[in-house]
Order: structure tokens, then C-alpha cells, then sequence
């Protein structure tokens, strides 16, 4: 087709529609957010009690519980399911009810998860290590930005149905709002990345993009040139 047997209308027309529709193959879509159920859950009979409703806040959670774990017996799982490639980027080590732990205790969770965010529980119940076991975990969670505490022990504190006639194990409304704490610990964790300041501000330069960016300068070249090339052929053929 010659489009020199067109009016000069038909011509900008033609150019205008090719402009806009270079522009919008171009331009890419948004991706699609990454889940917030990617959730590795290594606990103690209360995760154990909960998972129905873990899995049902958290459907893409993984969770191992058994009953009377201790902190240094799930250590060596976390090793393990990390060695298998199966951890996900968030980990809810939910123990310490069952025994007292230590800062050292800590940092084995922590040496493994590096990188990772990492979910502690605070712990409830009539049991002479409880309270230090909390007072610690708090603790790390103000000196280290990837810990994300559920705080199970205040929540029961606060409501004492949400705990059976043995003062440890959650009731009914007590695994629903355990699921419900967990959530909102993975959403907070997935939202704030474990990364420092100076880090995150250096993935944002110019020469460290994360992959999900896109380069608005490469789409202009990708078809001002052809078109550059095509208004010539228009104008001047």
C-alpha cells in the first residue's frame, strides 16, 4: 500500500495509532506480588493444636509440630529442611514453651536463618522459664530487624479463654487466634525486608535494579527509532 495516495490526515492518524499501540506492547505489566503464605512453621504441640487454622490463614505454610519439642531439638530440623532446599523465605520457629532457652539458643536459629525473615513466639503458662524466655526474645527482636515476634503469651494473657484448663494449650478460639497472630507476623515480615538501609538503598541505584523494575528509557528507544524511520518513509516517500 502506498501511503502517499492518502490525505495528510490519514497520514497522522496512521502515525498516532502506531505511536500508541508501540506503547502500550512495550510498557510491561505489573507482575503479580509474591505469596505471603511462603511460610516454613517449626513448633510445639501449640502449632501442632493450631495448623488446621494455620493452613487456613496461611494456605502455602509448611508445619511441623510435635508434641513436648524442645528449642534444641527443633535446631537440627531447621538445618535440615534448609539443607533439603525446602525453607521458605519466612520461618516461625515457634518453641520455647516446653524448656528454657539461652541467647545462645538464639543464635543457632539465627546462624542458620541468616538472610531470612524469622518469626519467635512469646510463651504463656505457669512455667518457672517463661518469662525469661520472652524478656530474651524480645530482646533479639530490637536488636535485629529480621526478628517478627507473635505474641502469643500477651494475647493469652489478656484473654484467658483463649487457653484450656491445663494453662498451656490453646482452645478452640485460641488456635483461630494463633493462626490469626501468625498471619500477621508473615505479613509484617514479608513487608519489611531483612536488609539494612544502606543495602536497600543501594539495590535502589540506577546500576542495582532490582529484577521487577523495568527500564522506561529502553522502551522509548525500542520504537522511536522505528518510528523515526517510519515518519521519514511517510513524509519524504
Amino acid at each position: 500500500m502506498k501511503l502517499q495516495k492518502f490525505p495528510m490526515i490519514t497520514k497522522i492518524l496512521f502515525c498516532i495509532i502506531v505511536v500508541v499501540s508501540a506503547f502500550f506492547t512495550t510498557t510491561p505489566l505489573a507482575k503479580a506480588a509474591p505469596s505471603d503464605n511462603a511460610l516454613t512453621v517449626i513448633g510445639d504441640s501449640i502449632s501442632l493444636r493450631s495448623q488446621a487454622d494455620i493452613k487456613t490463614a496461611l494456605p502455602n505454610a509448611s508445619v511441623d509440630g510435635v508434641v513436648g519439642r524442645q528449642w534444641s531439638a527443633g535446631v537440627p530440623i531447621l538445618q535440615q529442611v534448609k539443607n533439603s532446599g525446602q525453607l521458605k523465605p519466612t520461618i516461625a520457629f515457634l518453641l520455647g514453651t516446653n524448656g528454657p532457652i539461652t541467647q545462645a539458643d538464639i543464635q543457632s536459629v539465627l546462624s542458620i536463618t541468616s538472610g531470612s525473615q524469622i518469626i519467635f513466639m512469646t510463651q504463656f503458662g505457669a512455667r518457672s522459664w517463661i518469662n525469661a524466655n520472652n524478656q530474651l526474645i524480645n530482646a533479639a527482636a530490637k536488636t535485629n530487624s529480621s526478628i517478627k515476634i507473635l505474641d502469643w503469651g500477651g494475647a493469652a494473657t489478656a484473654d484467658p479463654t483463649l487457653v484450656g484448663p491445663d494453662g498451656i494449650h490453646p482452645t478452640t478460639a485460641g488456635t483461630k487466634k494463633f493462626a490469626e497472630l501468625l498471619a500477621a507476623a508473615t505479613n509484617s515480615s514479608n513487608s519489611q525486608p531483612s536488609t539494612t538501609p544502606a543495602q536497600q538503598s543501594a539495590r535502589n541505584t540506577p546500576n542495582n535494579r532490582a529484577e521487577k523494575d523495568y527500564y522506561p528509557e529502553a522502551n522509548l528507544l525500542i520504537f522511536i527509532i522505528p518510528l523515526g524511520i517510519l515518519f521519514l518513509t511517510i513524509f519524504f516517500s
